[in-house]
């Protein structure tokens, strides 16, 4: 990572984002390939959806793509040493120091699994706050909780990477898919939803990244599924949070996975 991080946080503050390339060395990202595969196969273990503490597994069953495939998995790092240490990686406070300073805790973990033509691999427009326990206790949407998400294969908008909206953040939290039953991964948002909430659908943008490059985010966000014809698309996602703001804090770390 060769990125000024003060111009990385100045971009998160203004636009409610920021892409940094190369935050995990291309020299590394075959071994975070390697050992989010054998992740994969871990999770592939148990017949169902599993959950253990905060390990989780979502699992769908074969009916839904004539396989049984995962789509994520919550605190690996109970059963993964290279997770454990993974998540400690001192690009993740160098990085986030100037946003939330040193004293930040991480509230997630996650890996998503996008197999091309799966359904239920797409998200509704949201917010992450949206997750979070005691929303009242951010204060700041955007300087309280921070999610930093990492392209373990190539992020693209086929593949379905994460869309955001610039600068959705100074309309503070906005409840997209928390009316009704609030499934996240049923369905999409659409234009007439954003127009709402005085945000403009033009103003989407993909995020598209490459292996080990990472984006910041504090804003709206979505994901459409994989409609590439090959490619599983993988990520990785870590929140994370400043301690001495709040009563209950997130932190998330989100890795992508494409194959």
């Amino acid at each position: 990572m060769r990125q000024d991080t003060k111009q990385i946080a100045e971009q998160v503050r203004r636009d409610g984002y920021a892409i940094v390339r190369n935050f995990i060395d291309r020299n590394e990202v075959a071994i975070l390939q390697a050992e989010t595969k054998w992740l994969y196969e871990q999770a592939l273990v148990h017949p169902t959806s599993y959950r253990h503490g905060n390990l989780s597994f979502e699992i769908f069953p074969e009916k839904h793509f004539g396989k049984r495939y995962v789509v994520q998995a919550y605190w690996f790092a109970w059963i993964s040493k290279y997770f454990e240490e993974f998540r400690r990686r001192p690009e993740f406070l160098e990085v986030l120091d100037p946003l939330l300073g040193r004293n930040i805790k991480q509230v997630a973990q996650q890996i998503h699994w996008k197999p091309p033509g799966a359904r239920l691999t797409g998200y509704r427009f949201h917010q992450d706050l949206r997750f979070r326990e005691s929303r009242d206790a951010y204060q700041d949407i955007v300087n309280d909780t921070v999610t930093i998400g990492i392209a373990i294969d190539a992020a693209t908008a086929e593949n379905g990477c994460l869309r955001i909206v610039p600068r959705s953040h100074e309309n503070g939290y906005l409840g997209l898919s928390d009316n009704g039953d609030g499934v996240l991964m049923k369905g999409l948002t659409h234009d007439d939803e954003l127009r709402a909430v005085g945000l403009d659908p033009d103003q989407v943008v993909d995020v598209e990244l490459e292996p080990g490059d990472a984006v910041i985010w504090g804003l709206l966000n979505t994901a459409w599924r994989n409609s590439a014809t090959l490619q599983i698309r993988k990520a990785f996602r870590q929140p994370r949070a400043p301690l001495h703001r709040l009563r209950v804090v997130s932190l998330n770390n989100n890795l992508w996975v494409g194959a």
